[in-house]
């Protein structure tokens, strides 16, 4: 019998860019929570995200099934050098 390949779920990050009021959205795949994360982390280094500073407030895994987003920011755990949550468990990036 042939096995399926496990589909990586879909996560989304919500973030604000240095002193912006609002907040924006940025959809990754990935097999975890923190897959997702070092995804954003990657992006915001290399200049995708348009600040020097970035806010991660809450990161997102969809339940494609219930049609439901769940809180998954407690399981990123393996942050870069210099870099810790807040007391509200906010990641606050610098480049």
């Amino acid at each position: 019998m042939k096995q399926k390949e496990e589909t990586p779920d879909v996560y989304r990050i919500v973030y604000r860019p240095g002193k912006w009021k609002t907040k924006c959205t940025r959809y990754h795949s990935g097999f975890s929570a923190q897959q997702a994360f070092d995804c954003f982390y990657h992006n915001f280094m290399h200049g995708h995200v348009q600040s020097d500073i970035a806010k991660v407030f809450k990161i997102y895994r969809f339940d494609r099934f219930a049609d439901l987003w769940y809180d998954e920011t407690i399981f990123v755990v393996d942050l870069p050098d210099g870099i810790q949550k807040d007391t509200k468990g906010h990641i606050t990036l610098t480049r």
